[in-house]
Order: C-alpha cells, then sequence, then structure tokens
C-alpha cells in the first residue's frame, strides 16, 4: 500500500543492530530508534523522520571503512551518536543534533559548513578526541555549537585537522546559560587565504603576528570565559607566540591584541566580548611590559581607582584609559603620559570621578611615539546603586527632582554644613556643580542646558559621596 509506515528497532541486546549499507528513510515513514540502537556503515539519508523513546540505549553508530555521509531534509532526532571507524571519515551535508552523547572513538567527523548542536550541557557530552578521532571544522560556517547551563564549567571542543588534534576549550568564568558556538579553519602564512567575513587585516601583521589559523567564537550571552586556542605545527610559520603570547580579537575595525599564556602551540586567554574572525597568534613584543593593571571602587569617593605597573617601556608615549557598560563601546575615561624609555619599575594612579553603576569593564590602552597601540586584558568592576539617593524623572529633559530616603520615610536634604552638587559626563568631564544650602524636603536642578546623552550626579555632604546615573532627554 502506499500509507506511512513506521520500523521501530527494538533489540535490547549490547550489539547494536548492523546495517552494512545505506539506512534511508523516504518521506512519510518513521524509523522509531528504540533499544541499543543502530551501527550504519553506509550513508544515513533522512527524508522523512527518525526519532527514540525514553528507554534504551538508542545510539547511531558509524563504523566501517568507508566515507559515509549524513544527508536528507527530513526530521532526525540523535540521542547518543558514535564515530567509531577504522579509515575514511563521516561528512555532514545537513545540520543535526545529539541530544544526550557525541563519542569519538575512531575517525574524522566533518562538519562540511554545517552546524553540529549538542543540548546537553554537562561538559562530558562530547567525549573521545585524539589524533586519530576529531571534529573537522575547516570553514568559517562549520560551527559545533553547545548549549550551556547556568553554571561555570569547561568545555572542550574534540578539532582536528590532517592528523593533528587541535583542541578548542571555553572555560566559562560566570554561572550563566550560553550557547557557544565555534568554528575555526586554517589560512595561508599572511592570514589573508579565508580571511573571515567582514574582516581586514594587514598582510605583514598577518605574516610576523598572527598564527595561520582562524577562529569564530560566538557564545549566545556575553560572558567572561578562558579560551584556549590550538593549532598545528606548520601553523606557527615562525611566529613567536612565546616571547609575548597575545590572542586577536576583532572590535569591528580594528585587532584588540589581548595578553596570552603560551602552551605548546596553543594560547590561553579571558575574553568578555566576542566577535566574528578572532584570531588566536602572538606578536612582537609589547612595548611596555607591564606588571599589572587594576580598578577598583572606592567606597569613600565613590570613585574607581585606576592603578599599572610598568617594569619597562620603550617608545611609550601615552596610556589612555577606557570603560564600558558592555565590554564592547569603550569611552575614554583619562589619558596619561608614557615615560618614553624607562628600565626601572613605575607606579600610575589616576581616578574615573563618574563610574557607571552595576558592571563596567575598564582597560588600559598604550600608544607609541609612531601611533601603534596595544590594548591589556580588561578588569571588570561592580558597584552596588545607593537607595538612599532618588532621583525622578529619569530620562530628564528640564527639570531634574533629588531626594534621599531614609529607613523609616523620604528624609529632607536639609544640611546645616550644605552640599554639593556635581553633575559629570561619561569621560568624567565635570560639566554643573553648584553649592546648596536648602531647607526643602525635595531639590529641584535645571539641567535643561545639558546635551542629549548619559550623566552622573554626585551629592556630597558632611563628607559622604552618593552617585546616581540619569539620561539627559530631548528638550
Amino acid at each position: 500500500g502506499g500509507g506511512a509506515v513506521t520500523f521501530e528497532n527494538s533489540n535490547t541486546n549490547a550489539t547494536r543492530t548492523s546495517v552494512l549499507g545505506d539506512v534511508i528513510v523516504r518521506s512519510g515513514h518513521t524509523l522509531q530508534n528504540n533499544g541499543s540502537g543502530f551501527d550504519i556503515q553506509g550513508n544515513l539519508n533522512v527524508i522523512g523522520t527518525i526519532t527514540y523513546d525514553a528507554d534504551g540505549g538508542r545510539g547511531l553508530q558509524f563504523s566501517g571503512g568507508n566515507a559515509q555521509s549524513i544527508l536528507g531534509a527530513g526530521t532526525l532526532n540523535i540521542y547518543d551518536m558514535f564515530i567509531n571507524k577504522s579509515a575514511d571519515k563521516v561528512t555532514l551535508n545537513r545540520v543535526i543534533t545529539v541530544d544526550n552523547q557525541l563519542t569519538l572513538t575512531s575517525g574524522e567527523l566533518t562538519l562540511n559548513s554545517n552546524t553540529l548542536t549538542i543540548t546537553n550541557a554537562a561538559t562530558t557530552a562530547i567525549t573521545g578526541g585524539s589524533a586519530t578521532a576529531y571534529i573537522n571544522s575547516e570553514a568559517e560556517i562549520s560551527f559545533v555549537q553547545w548549549n550551556t547551563d547556568a553554571t561555570a564549567g569547561t568545555y572542550i571542543y574534540p578539532f582536528g585537522f590532517s592528523g593533528s588534534y587541535i583542541p578548542f576549550t571555553f572555560a566559562k568564568n560566570a554561572a550563566t546559560a550560553t550557547n557557544v558556538s565555534v568554528s575555526t579553519w586554517t589560512t595561508s602564512v599572511d592570514n589573508q587565504t579565508n580571511i573571515p567575513t567582514g574582516v581586514t587585516l594587514n598582510a605583514t601583521d598577518g605574516t610576523d603576528k598572527f598564527i595561520d589559523r582562524w577562529w569564530d567564537v560566538d557564545p549566545s550571552v556575553t560572558l567572561s570565559a578562558t579560551l584556549t586556542f590550538s593549532w598545528t605545527t606548520s601553523e606557527t610559520s615562525g611566529v613567536d607566540y612565546t616571547t609575548t603570547p597575545i590572542s586577536f580579537h576583532w572590535n569591528g575595525t580594528s585587532f584588540d591584541e589581548i595578553t596570552a599564556t603560551a602552551g605548546t602551540e596553543n594560547i590561553t586567554s579571558t575574553w568578555t566580548s566576542y566577535s566574528h574572525g578572532g584570531g588566536g597568534g602572538g606578536g612582537a613584543p609589547l612595548p611596555i611590559d607591564l606588571i599589572s593593571f587594576d580598578a577598583k571602587y572606592n567606597k569613600n569617593t565613590a570613585d574607581v581607582d585606576l592603578t599599572w605597573v610598568t617594569a619597562s617601556e620603550t617608545n611609550n608615549d601615552y596610556f589612555t584609559i577606557e570603560k564600558s557598560q558592555d565590554a564592547t563601546d569603550f569611552d575614554i575615561v583619562v589619558t596619561e603620559p608614557g615615560a618614553g624609555n624607562s628600565n626601572v619599575i613605575l607606579t600610575y594612579k589616576t581616578i574615573d570621578p563618574a563610574p557607571y553603576l552595576n558592571t563596567s569593564f575598564y582597560r588600559l590602552k598604550q600608544t607609541d611615539y609612531d601611533g601603534q597601540y596595544k590594548y591589556s586584558n580588561m578588569v571588570a568592576v561592580k558597584i552596588t546603586p545607593k537607595e538612599k539617593l532618588r532621583i525622578w524623572p529619569n530620562p530628564v529633559a528640564d527639570i531634574l527632582s533629588i531626594s534621599f530616603a531614609s529607613e523609616a520615610t523620604t528624609a529632607s536634604v536639609k544640611e546645616e554644613s550644605g552640599y554639593t552638587i556635581s553633575i559629570y559626563d561619561t569621560q568624567g568631564q565635570l560639566v554643573k556643580r553648584g553649592n546648596h544650602d536648602s531647607d526643602k524636603s525635595e531639590l529641584k536642578i535645571n539641567v535643561s542646558e545639558l546635551s542629549e546623552g548619559l550623566y552622573v550626579l554626585e551629592i556630597s555632604r558632611e563628607g559622604q559621596i552618593h552617585k546616581v546615573q540619569f539620561t539627559k532627554a530631548p528638550n
């Protein structure tokens, strides 16, 4: 007849049901993969549906010594997947999702510009990985997407290429649920071949500084993570990645150079923002030997104290402190002159008088006399807003109202010794200040002359400082 057919594999023996040739599930038909599952030595072509029940091993194993493909536009539900081949590889000609476990015992799983999704958030959801058992990405859009949960953990993506094992590690530093997609592919000595979409790179820098491999790291929710980039021996191409190890992060217009630690044909670096075409590699020695860079909130002054220490400086023109609320778009806090050339330890100190509330990110930019510049790692600072200070409306076009809330009720802002109100822009520049001695329970100030944008209101009284952000709206 012409009706739909459901075929159920209910074999519960330890040995999976073996198929020496191809498995084809035609349109309108269903293969129910129950029991211990299938051992397939040919191609898997799903035009209809493959699904599984809640019991049994429910595995799909690909074995044999011949080339195999997974294809078809039908519904393919995989619980456990095994790559256990004596030779050759399994190639994806469609996207696939593995709900529980991917085991790499022997052989290559080639993504072929498709996405493999792992929905099991456990860090052990992919096992195996070696020079003889790996995932071949080798294209900008050949992704492994690992859906993680709200716990910190270390996820190893077992990539490989031409008999070399080059795993990528994503170690979450925050308990944040995020789906982390990663791809990696080889390139030419100058890094111009298969350069990521939208990325530009000077060929000289590509040759001198960049390892001959690109990565694309794309979490669905941004968080701090420690990344380890690995590559093959030939992809080093003479780059000195051990003297001053660096990872290169594309910021949309140029590459940020983030300090790293070096292993053998790998580097490890902490990222807090991600971009298409992030490259890992090494570079020439930094013009400064930076011992430390630190940013800390000072509760007494309500400022952020910024400190950095250099062991040596070469042709160092100046430093720039930058800050951001999203670790992507940065504003300048302050610029400080460098020492030019120095071989002694120097300590620099400055402040951000108008820090962002909640979490913000600070970084140090060092600029040479010739205009070349490099960045330090970012430092996160969290400031909890004080509930005692209230302002409204926010955003405000003209008149801003201010009051303090005591433990019991709204208190007057009256001060026998008076108080000072200061307003700063996002660069920490003072734009308005006034001394007040009011006996009113509510204070109103006119901010209509300010330009549109984000500002910080600071009230100082009796040695205490309170700050709050507000947005200036159009008049």
